[in-house]
């Protein structure tokens, strides 16, 4: 039996996508349609709009990236085609149109560039119906696999929108000038989208604003990245911020100072505690007066901290009797890794003392 197109699996009677023969079908939340085609578009190498059917497409336009082989591409099914679990008993494999989010290729046939260009990995696929496109993410775990992303003609604005963004920021990297490049990585960060807790958490934030964050503390632009630490909303970029900050030689005593700021908020701590962990230059005496702080996810992230920094155990075994179980666990955890690192007896077992 011939599959068919996914247009003629659309309802053209509802408003909103209908995928009769798709079982579970989630509708987008507010935000993640935009979101989500943001980080299809900053993690994809190449996308296409095209044409799909039993494992070739063909590619009919080229969105972001330069095919060297433009026409036709080898897929991997299982990475574009939904499978027998999302569908209804019977159903054919799917087929259709739509804009495909390529992510890396691999040269499996040689450099013979009459055949197809062999890709390793597809990021997603939008399917387009007659009304709306359907997202599809080929990872089983993702709670987003397959959403109902948008009618048609809002499709092509978030998609043009998401594409714009990543355009602004090859073009603010292209930048000669660190001081023009930094200005203009800023901007990204400061035209930030949102999105609701509930799907950040599983997407992400703003692909684009992350990776300007992170170009910017490769430029050594230590006072750009504490002027968006203190201007942002989101306690993400504040976090984000001090990261990049971390990686400017020559900061530890800054990430210090964030780390012991009373006015600081609570993932500025935490970050600036996990940067300490992670920079050898970095002591004990800032994780140590950290360890007295009265919210359990600061102490937890100073117990994690110390198991490659302390040379005793005394810190450590007191917040191993900490009234919070999470902070409790992260000190015992450390505690003995530290305690096998010098050689002392593990604390907590018996038979080690």
């Amino acid at each position: 039996m011939p599959g068919r197109s996914v247009s003629d699996r659309v309802s053209p009677f509802l408003g909103t996508l209908l995928f009769l023969l798709v079982a579970g079908v989630a509708s987008a939340e507010d935000g993640l349609s935009q979101l989500q085609l943001d980080h299809a578009v900053a993690g994809s190498e190449h996308i296409v709009r095209g044409s799909y059917d039993a494992g070739v497409l063909t590619v009919e336009k080229e969105l972001k990236g330069k095919l060297a082989t433009p026409g036709r591409l080898s897929l991997e099914r299982d990475e574009v085609e939904l499978k027998d679990d999302d569908l209804v008993p019977g159903t054919p494999h799917m087929k259709g149109k739509g804009v495909f989010f390529l992510v890396a290729r691999f040269d499996g046939r040689g450099e013979d560039t009459r055949r197809f260009m062999e890709w390793g990995n597809v990021e997603g696929v939008a399917w387009e119906g007659t009304v709306s496109f359907l997202g599809y993410r080929p990872a089983t775990d993702d709670r987003f696999r397959i959403i109902d992303l948008a009618a048609r003609d809002a499709f092509e604005k978030l998609l043009a929108s998401s594409l714009e963004r990543q355009a602004s920021l090859d073009k603010a990297l292209a930048a000669v000038d660190t001081k023009t490049k930094a200005e203009a990585l800023a901007g990204i960060v400061a035209t930030v989208r949102d999105g609701p807790a509930s799907v950040t958490s599983e997407l992400g934030p703003d692909p684009f604003a992350a990776r300007a964050i992170t170009e910017i503390g490769n430029l050594g632009e230590v006072a750009t990245l504490e002027k968006l630490r203190k201007d942002a909303r989101q306690g993400w970029i504040k976090a984000a911020s001090i990261r990049a900050m971390a990686a400017v030689e020559g900061n530890v005593s800054k990430i210090e100072q964030i780390a012991l700021d009373p006015d600081a908020g609570e993932d500025e701590v935490v970050a600036a505690i996990d940067m300490l962990f992670a920079t050898e230059k970095a002591g004990v005496a800032t994780l140590e007066k950290l360890s007295w702080d009265a919210r359990p996810r600061v102490r937890r992230a100073v117990a994690a901290a110390l198991r490659e920094k302390v040379t005793d155990l005394k810190t450590l075994e007191r917040l191993m009797g900490d009234h919070d179980p999470s902070v409790k666990a992260a000190a015992t955890d450390s505690a003995r890794a530290a305690a096998r690192r010098l050689g002392l007896p593990l604390p907590g077992d018996d038979e080690g003392r």
